[in-house]
């Protein structure tokens, strides 16, 4: 088995990708996110790496630190976020939406950087 076949064989999840949608006004300004899917049924694997806790405006919100494997060639961006991720069984593995802050080619598969924000 290549290397290639063994990473791919690891990502047992799927995930829904959305992109935003929205443009600017007529001045240039960006308007409110419109999100739509863009991969329906992504072959992953997402782990979490960590957990941290800040204060932001008065509020205590949790930051949720995680990874996923994804095959390499993927149209993914930064910008992008994952509403869910599932087992193939369709029972589901991570709420979202997890933004996309990082992604790392790894020469066989590709490495998101994801961070999920809760109150």
């Amino acid at each position: 088995m290549t290397t290639a076949a063994a990473v791919r064989s690891q990502m047992t999840h799927r995930s829904a990708v959305e992109r935003d949608q929205a443009g600017t006004d007529a001045e240039g300004n960006p308007q409110a996110p419109a999100w739509a899917v863009h991969i329906a049924a992504l072959a992953c694997w997402v782990w979490p790496r960590g957990v941290r806790e800040e204060v932001e405006d008065d509020r205590m919100i949790v930051v949720e630190d995680l990874r996923a494997l994804v095959p390499r060639g993927t149209d993914i961006r930064e910008s992008d976020r994952i509403a869910q991720v599932t087992d193939r069984r369709g029972q589901t593995v991570h709420t979202g939406p997890l933004d996309v802050r990082g992604v790392i080619d790894h020469g066989t598969h590709l490495e998101l950087v994801l961070e999920a924000v809760r109150s």
